[in-house]
């Protein structure tokens, strides 16, 4: 705190305001597979897209837009079986998938964006 002022245990001091323009919005949402012998691990998983790229070639990216969270969740498990249609394991867990546990790492209606045009 400034001199001569008192501030309480726990208080905190709000000053000038941080604005961040220009701030992309985007999200990828993938598949991370992990192969055991026969079998394999997945996760449904959701980081920036520079992330997710260096993690796993099954992922989409996302920004704001207008279409609904469960109708991208169903053009995202498209994408995914189109990327991985030569994977078995790919396919087998596009499967077990839920939609709902994708349409839980949707933030809100959103949009597709190309893989050229996310940001890298």
């Amino acid at each position: 705190p400034p001199s001569g002022q008192y501030l309480p245990t726990g208080a905190f001091i709000i000053k000038k305001k941080n604005y961040l323009k220009n701030t992309p919005l985007r999200l990828a949402i993938g598949l991370i597979i992990n192969k055991l012998n026969h079998e394999a691990i997945v996760q449904l998983m959701s980081a920036p897209p520079q992330v997710m790229k260096s993690l796993t070639p099954y992922y989409a990216v996302i920004a704001p837009g207008t279409i609904k969270k469960s109708d991208v969740a169903k053009m995202l498990i498209k994408k995914l079986k189109e990327k991985g249609k030569n994977d078995p394991y790919l396919l087998k867990a596009l499967h077990t998938i839920k939609i709902e546990k994708i349409i839980e790492l949707i933030p809100g209606p959103s949009r597709f964006l190309e893989e050229d045009n996310n940001g890298d």
